[in-house]
């Protein structure tokens, strides 16, 4: 095939496979710059841009080598199912597979929207299968995208959710820099979840404390009423932190964020950091957190009424009771404070 000028080639959208990490990246630079370019393994081009080869493709730029090109043959279908079958890369993680399960899925859903479009106007083009790809039953589930790239569901059913809420971290995922769970224990509360306590009940606590010291899950809002002396917010990274002194938690009403932050609570208190400490949960006497609560709490008030929490925009619907746990040496206030809440349980 003609020349041509690898450094003005780009990446081709059906490529949608990351680029290597630093290490291996490096590795595989000084393997050609010691052993030369294999020429058994060449750049493929797709339309005029780099289809599969694209690691090789820019240390060969770095190196001033010219490498061996070629001219993938075939339709787009044809193109993404051999990009898929040519990238079995052991270094991705599980979130990176997650990434790249959704972004071919994407795809392949538009290939079949465009196929059914052209056969509802009278032609005859179809999707076909290829080997790298599931049978057309499987493509609509998940579960089979997550085999094919050798990750799970879940993973899956995240990533989509990260990818539409927050494009920039999706990118971080993809490339390495990030991870799915890592990303869950750092994110803290939106202003879906941001949600409140009513002051009649901040106030309470802060009876019971004496001195409130740290609020890990609080706005700006929020404070005007705690005035906790430390809070953290998403700025600040509470799960980060430790959580040292009298520490009040209602944990951000999401199904990924709570338990990591009762957790959390239950780990701080373990380290000794707490000295005193309330967390509101749900009632949920089926759920391991809430056995550990009740083995590290001194006292647990059982609401008679459910704590009608906020935030700025809406309340909460609770459907379901709740329970202040408490742990320190101030048990008596606490009593005296949150008798008129509910059932009051007491450590014999």
């Amino acid at each position: 095939m003609p020349e041509i000028s690898s450094r003005v080639l780009k990446k081709h959208n059906l490529n949608i496979f990351p680029d290597m990490d630093e290490e291996d990246y490096s590795a595989l630079k000084n393997d050609i710059q010691k052993n030369g370019y294999d020429r058994k393994y060449p750049i493929w081009l797709y339309n005029g841009e780099i289809l599969d080869g694209w690691n090789r493709h820019k240390i060969c730029s770095e190196l001033n080598i010219t490498p061996v090109y070629k001219n993938f043959k075939g339709d787009d279908s044809d193109a993404i199912a051999f990009v898929v079958r040519s990238n079995n890369r052991r270094d991705l993680t599980p979130s990176q597979r997650a990434c790249i399960a959704i972004e071919y899925a994407s795809i392949f859903e538009k290939f079949k929207t465009e196929a059914k479009e052209k056969q509802r106007q009278g032609g005859k083009i179809k999707v076909r299968q290829k080997n790298a790809e599931p049978k057309s039953d499987d493509n609509k589930t998940d579960s089979k995208v997550a085999k094919l790239f050798k990750t799970n569901r879940s993973y899956i059913q995240k990533a989509r959710k990260i990818k539409v809420d927050n494009p920039e971290i999706f990118e971080k995922i993809k490339s390495g820099a990030e991870t799915i769970s890592n990303f869950n224990k750092k994110r803290i509360f939106t202003d879906e979840n941001d949600w409140d306590a009513p002051e009649e009940y901040i106030e309470k606590v802060k009876t019971v404390f004496g001195k409130y010291d740290i609020d890990p899950a609080t706005s700006d809002m929020t404070q005007e009423t705690v005035q906790a002396a430390t809070n953290y917010t998403i700025i600040t990274h509470e799960l980060d932190k430790n959580w040292n002194g009298n520490v009040f938690v209602t944990p951000p009403y999401s199904t990924t964020e709570y338990s990591v932050f009762i957790n959390k609570f239950i780990e701080e208190n373990n380290s000794g950091h707490i000295t005193q400490g309330i967390i509101l949960t749900s009632n949920s006497t089926h759920s391991d957190w809430f056995h550990k609560l009740m083995k590290i709490a001194q006292i647990a008030c059982f609401t008679k009424e459910r704590v009608n929490l906020s935030n700025k925009r809406k309340k909460a619907n609770i459907t379901h009771g709740q329970v202040f746990f408490y742990i320190g040496n101030n048990e008596n206030e606490f009593i005296e404070e949150f008798t008129d809440v509910g059932l009051v349980m007491r450590k014999a």
